[in-house]
């Protein structure tokens, strides 16, 4: 499955569209507030089709396969905040990734 496709499936379980937008632009674009809080669920693809940014700010991440997320190997920018996240080993696996966002996961 190529990684235009993963976004896909994860708008089918979420049941919400994900926006694509700008690598540099993956925190701010498009925002939402949920109680109180701003959130963002974005995702950036580069030249080559690649998803290099994505961001699921209050998403039940326990919802998708185990290590769905590792399968975007071209990551540089991941924000999951507020996602419920049940294991962070998948992490060791986005090689590509420089900037990491986990904030309010237990």
């Amino acid at each position: 499955m190529n990684d235009l496709a993963r976004i896909k499936q994860i708008e089918e379980i979420f049941g919400f569209s994900l926006n694509r937008v700008e690598l540099e632009k993956l925190s701010t674009e498009k925002s939402f507030q949920v109680d109180f809080q701003t959130g963002v669920r974005n995702y950036s693809v580069d030249e080559n089709g690649f998803v290099t940014g994505l961001a699921l700010d209050y998403c039940p991440l326990f919802l998708l396969p185990d290590d769905y997320v590792a399968n975007f190997s071209h990551l540089q920018k991941l924000q999951l905040r507020t996602t419920f996240l049940p294991d962070y080993a998948f992490l060791k696996e986005l090689r590509a990734l420089t900037s990491l966002d986990l904030s309010n996961n237990q």
